[in-house]
């Protein structure tokens, strides 16, 4: 069973969709970002509960191409809406 749909060419419009998805969706329990920071990777792992205030926050804090509007050098990697959560999505 596939669990990840990793979005490559991405976009503020493909991460919106994306969100709308699983909001609608009721078997999506988490939306995944991979984020890079200055250089690090991290994954943000978003609880079904927070998919509407964290959509929100998302619009307003990245630009069309997903890079912080504040530092230039944050910016969203990948995303995917995944039904369960297990460590072998993260190596």
């Amino acid at each position: 069973m596939k669990l990840l749909r990793v979005v490559k060419k991405i976009n503020k419009e493909k991460l919106v969709r994306e969100f709308d998805r699983a909001i609608n969706d009721k078997t999506f329990l988490f939306l995944i970002l991979e984020i890079e920071a200055e250089g690090i990777r991290e994954f943000i792992v978003i609880p079904r509960e927070s998919f509407v205030e964290k959509l929100s926050f998302y619009k307003r804090s990245y630009t069309y191409e997903l890079v912080h509007v504040m530092n230039k050098d944050v910016f969203i990697r990948s995303f995917a809406a995944v039904k369960d959560v297990t460590r072998l999505m993260f190596i």
